[in-house]
């Protein structure tokens, strides 16, 4: 079951919806630039948040952490096929049967993705296709539609051990006409929109493994690591570091300085640092904190939930010991 508030303080839908486990939150509505890959901003992420806030428990903190993606797109205005004006186009959804019965649905939107498939549906029963391929048939897809390995169990590697997803899944979707390593990270698997951070980490695997199956040269693959890698950086919020939103009053070189240190500290540019590893800093700095005074002081701070610690965590930690230091002295 999901939520949603037609008005919130800017007038605007704002809404949670349960989605594979996960929770998608939206919406925004901006003007933008018509382009092909649409940008999230850190602007419409800090509004979704601040609005999310009025309708959960005081106990519950969401923080920019929390957000595994992000992602916007363009509202389509599609025109009717139907219709006799020519000129005319729906906000919503059109879906449309062709004269050889193909059925196509076009425009809608997230908010209603629930009506738009019911409709869609009830159009493909309309049409006869259930009578055409057999309800038995019908009857067959839906029991399979969902992997629950009751009834065949699941077995095979895992692409990453906190989401269900094969690897057998990548070489079977090239065999139903996945192409590009962004078709599996994003329409095949879903794993771009329910943890960017994840879709990156298991993306050389995913190119390793359409490359053999699609007999990839290397070339090939290069340029397949270099659109994913774009697309998961632009269009889903990878590179969403938000530091001029960041709450802290760091000079530019004092920022500069610091990130230098993270940088020190990560030394196997892995993009990230542990507790442990900022714990030896401090010690380091002769500021020898406590663990009470440094879980205090992450418990304020989005730790991706992942156990590590990024660089804008980084420079929020330190601006946070700083005020805590402060204040203790």
């Amino acid at each position: 079951m999901g939520l949603l508030d037609p008005s919130t303080t800017d007038g605007r839908v704002v809404f949670f919806l349960p989605w594979l486990g996960g929770v998608v939150a939206g919406t925004t509505d901006e003007p933008c630039e018509v382009t092909e890959s649409p940008k999230p901003t850190e602007k419409e992420v800090n509004f979704i948040l601040s609005e999310i806030k009025h309708y959960l428990s005081p106990d519950i903190k969401v923080r920019r952490g929390d957000v595994l993606s992000v992602w916007s797109g363009i509202r389509p205005l599609v025109s009717d096929p139907n219709s006799k004006d020519t000129q005319s186009i729906a906000r919503n959804h059109i879906i449309h049967v062709g004269s050889n019965n193909l059925v196509t649905i076009a425009g809608g939107k997230w908010t209603t993705y629930r009506s738009m498939a019911e409709e869609t549906v009830d159009k493909c029963v309309e049409v006869n296709f259930a009578v055409e391929f057999g309800l038995h048939e019908a009857v067959r897809i839906a029991e399979s539609a969902k992997l629950t390995g009751l009834n065949y169990p699941l077995v095979g590697k895992r692409l990453h051990p906190d989401y269900p997803v094969l690897e057998e899944e990548v070489s079977f979707a090239c065999r139903e006409y996945a192409r590009h390593a962004v078709d599996f990270i994003a329409r095949r698997s879903r794993l771009s929109f329910l943890n960017v951070r994840v879709a990156d980490e298991v993306l050389p695997k995913v190119i390793d493994l359409m490359g053999k199956e699609l007999h990839w040269c290397p070339m090939r693959r290069a340029k397949e690591l270099e659109e994913a890698k774009n697309f998961l950086e632009t269009e889903m919020g990878l590179s969403m570091k938000g530091y001029e939103n960041i709450p802290i009053n760091f000079s530019e070189q004092e920022t500069e300085e610091y990130l230098k240190q993270f940088n020190s500290i990560d030394s196997g540019r892995k993009g990230f640092i542990t507790l442990n590893d900022l714990r030896s800093f401090f010690n380091e700095q002769g500021e020898n904190l406590s663990d009470d005074t440094l879980h205090k002081i992450l418990a304020d701070i989005d730790l991706n939930r992942n156990g590590t610690i990024d660089e804008n965590e980084f420079l929020q930690v330190i601006y946070c010991s700083v005020r805590t230091i402060h204040s203790c002295s």
